[in-house]
């Protein structure tokens, strides 16, 4: 199945719908599932953007990757769990955008933010964290941006879309 095409909700051959993955839908905007199943296509940005996913728990990158592949424009190159192998994925999958976890393990995050600015200078580090307390310290230390893991699918690619410089994700509304 192309990844532009969800006929009947169905995704990577799985039947699949909004209130079994509760975070593909936003209370202000058509639920993604549904605007996907009729076949209408997601478009972040005019090329797709490499984005690596940092994450120490192996379901919010599933997660994450999920939601990811439904934006068609957005093309996940790969996955880490430990700040050791970031820098070296990074650049061994010339990635352009880094979605990192501010409890990632390995590195202390302000450590970890720093020396991904000085080997990295051109990627776009959004931090995710469930814990809002910590994004001024983000953000001081160098993260582009900040996302609260209980937002919505919609903010964070906005907040993706805003880190590339590109315009607003655009919905085909013809075919909705």
């Amino acid at each position: 199945m192309e990844r532009n095409q969800a006929p009947n909700s169905r995704l990577g051959g799985v039947q699949v719908s909004n209130s079994e993955i509760p975070w593909l839908t936003d209370a202000a905007t058509p639920p993604l599932l549904d605007i996907y199943a009729k076949g209408a296509h997601i478009s972040l940005m005019e090329s797709p953007t490499k984005v690596l996913i940092a994450d120490g728990r192996a379901r919010v990158r599933f997660g994450l990757r999920t939601l990811l592949d439904k934006a068609s424009d957005v093309e996940v190159v790969g996955e880490v769990e430990e700040a050791e192998d970031l820098i070296e994925e990074i650049e061994a999958c010339c990635a352009e955008l880094v979605l990192v976890d501010w409890g990632l393990p390995g590195l202390e995050n302000t450590t970890l933010m720093e020396t991904l600015r000085e080997a990295c200078p051109g990627v776009g580090l959004i931090v995710l964290s469930g814990h809002p307390e910590v994004k001024q310290a983000a953000l001081e230390a160098g993260a582009d941006a900040f996302v609260n893991k209980t937002e919505s699918p919609v903010y964070l690619l906005s907040v993706i879309e805003d880190c590339c410089g590109r315009d607003k994700y655009k919905i085909d509304e013809e075919k909705v």
